[in-house]
C-alpha cells in the first residue's frame, strides 16, 4: 500500500505557509506534492487530463488549493476552469 499523496496547488511553493503545510503532511506520513498554477497544463480530447510536468493530477489522493495569485482575467478564469474540471472528474 502506497503512502497518501496530497497536492498543494499554490502560487509560491517556497512560501512559509506552503512549507508549514508540507511539513505537517510529512509528520502524518503523507507525501506532499507542491505544485504551481503556472506549471499546470490541460489536455483535451478523448481522455481529458490536467498535469504538472510528468504528474497527472488524477494520481493524487487530494488537492489543497492555496491563493490563486495575480493574473489577467483570462489566466484566472483558466485556473478556475481547471479546478472545476478536476472536481467534475472526481
Amino acid at each position: 500500500m502506497r503512502d497518501m499523496r496530497i497536492g498543494l496547488l499554490t502560487r509560491n511553493v517556497d512560501s512559509w505557509c506552503s512549507n508549514q503545510l508540507c511539513e505537517a503532511m510529512r509528520r502524518r506520513g503523507i507525501e506532499p506534492v507542491p505544485l504551481r498554477f503556472q506549471q499546470l497544463a490541460a489536455w483535451v480530447g478523448f481522455k481529458r487530463k490536467v498535469s504538472s510536468g510528468s504528474l497527472t493530477l488524477d494520481e493524487l489522493d487530494a488537492l489543497i488549493v492555496r491563493p490563486i495569485g495575480p493574473g489577467s482575467l483570462d489566466e484566472c478564469l483558466l485556473r478556475i476552469d481547471l479546478l472545476h474540471r478536476l472536481y467534475r472528474g472526481g
